[in-house]
């Protein structure tokens, strides 16, 4: 039983890292769910092989949805929490090239007392 759990616990943490990897390899101007769709429809492909035994059509349907959620869920979470960060990291950064822009043009005395109270 240990070594099930730690198995099933190793196996979603590696795809959560999976998911997260996913995110680096994407665009960040286009929503979260574009990319969620995509890892529900490949992980909709890998859950099918259960409908294909000949086992009680219960069985079947409980191990695709089984499998279905125990790599969607993961994957889709890594891939999601990566996007976002990466999303306000960018977003960051606009802001402080912004400011940096700013701060050239007007000279940074007049930056500096226009943002005081910004906290970023």
């Amino acid at each position: 039983m240990f070594f099930g759990t730690l198995f099933l616990t190793l196996y979603v943490a590696a795809l959560y890292l999976a998911g997260r990897a996913f995110a680096f390899a994407a665009n960040i101007n286009r929503p979260v769910a574009v990319g969620v769709v995509k890892i529900a429809a490949a992980c909709w492909l890998i859950s099918l092989w259960p409908l294909f035994t000949d086992w009680h059509p219960l069985a079947r349907l409980g191990l695709a949805t089984a499998f279905f959620v125990g790599n969607a869920i993961p994957l889709a979470v890594g891939f999601g929490s990566n996007l976002r960060i990466r999303q306000e990291d960018a977003q960051r950064r606009f802001s402080k090239n912004v400011d940096d822009w700013l701060g050239e043009w007007e000279g940074e005395s007049e930056v500096a007392e226009w943002n005081e109270g910004d906290e970023r």
